[in-house]
């Protein structure tokens, strides 16, 4: 699929509430690399900083009414993303 019609898909399956966080590549598309310029914008609007990952995996997560099993694959999951990040 095309640079430019990978950024319209995306871009009719954003709601508005998300379509604001990305208004300014809107209204100024960048000539190449679209789809990758709202995609990494999207990415770092959206996902939690290193360190509120780091504070969620030491102090946030509880079991709850999960199986224990289930606490440590998002537990694995938030200390494999943290690590990859810092790769």
């Amino acid at each position: 699929m095309a640079d430019q019609s990978k950024y319209f898909t995306i871009v009719a399956a954003l709601d508005c509430s998300v379509l604001q966080s990305v208004s300014d590549i809107l209204t100024n598309p960048p000539e190449t690399q679209k789809y990758e310029t709202i995609k990494a914008k999207l990415i770092s609007a959206y996902t939690d900083s290193q360190e509120k990952q780091l504070r969620k995996l030491l102090n946030e997560l509880e079991l709850g009414d999960r199986k224990p099993s289930q606490l440590l694959r998002e537990m694995k999951t938030l200390a494999g993303e943290l690590c990859y990040s810092v790769i």
